[in-house]
């Protein structure tokens, strides 16, 4: 594996860098996200970074990880790799932890689509038509409105 490994380089060039198939991979996430439980434990202050974490500790993880994916026939990776998917584990943590700080807003409202209020003032409903509900082939439901759907409405 090369010595660097491009900040912005994607899962699969790091991936074919290491030399995993994609079975090798998932473990590989796998058991780094494991890691990551164990640094944040000895590091619990939030947003802190891969950069941050003292050297023998991402020394001993290499380890640690090397030793659980040997446990799995996988080979050894070097530290460039941990550090990648490292970064990535901690951007997203922070990324969490952003969330969890803001008041009103969580993980759920940010991906959850607000329900419209059953009685819509009448200025909201001149433009758009009222959505039917149509069974489809299969014998579930759709809402039908705005959204034209090629697959469903040229029958």
């Amino acid at each position: 594996m090369s010595d660097n490994v491009p900040a912005n380089a994607t899962a699969e060039q790091v991936r074919e860098l290491i030399g995993f198939n994609l079975a090798q991979w998932h473990k590989f996430l796998i058991v780094t996200l494991d890691a990551s439980v164990r640094i944040r434990t000895k590091y619990p202050q939030r947003g802190v970074r891969w950069r941050e974490i003292n050297l023998l500790v991402q020394e001993e993880e290499l380890r640690k990880v090397n030793v659980d994916l040997a446990k799995h026939g996988i080979p050894p990776v070097e530290m460039p790799g941990l550090a990648w998917r490292m970064k990535r584990i901690f951007k997203e943590r922070k990324a969490v932890d952003r969330v969890s700080d803001s008041p009103g807003l969580t993980l759920e409202s940010m991906s959850t689509p607000k329900p419209e209020p059953e009685h819509a003032p009448e200025q909201n409903k001149i433009n758009s038509p009222a959505p039917s509900q149509e069974p489809d082939p299969g014998g579930r439901s759709r809402a039908r409105g705005l959204v034209f759907d090629p697959v469903y409405d040229d029958r």
